[in-house]
């Protein structure tokens, strides 16, 4: 009984293990689809120049890299 439960505990840290790392990955996926997004909203909105809708997606990508780097840096400790 202790070596079954041990053995699922060294499984559910491999998996842990695994998702620490692959976060950073998806959440980079995750705001390059919600930039194509936000591109087209402002796209269809019609309203906004070249230059406005550039500056929009600047500060919509410096928004959420801000967002991610917090995430990360709270889940994953800087000495791994």
């Amino acid at each position: 009984m202790k070596r079954m439960n041990a053995r699922r505990e060294d499984e559910m840290m491999q998996r842990h293990m695994l998702e620490k790392k692959r976060l950073p990955k998806i959440l980079k996926n995750e705001m390059k689809t919600r930039q194509l997004m936000f591109k087209q909203s402002l796209r269809i909105s019609g309203i906004t120049t070249v230059d406005h809708e550039r500056e929009k997606i600047k500060q919509v990508l410096n928004a959420t890299a801000s967002v991610i780097e917090e995430i990360v840096d709270t889940l994953i400790p800087s000495h791994l």
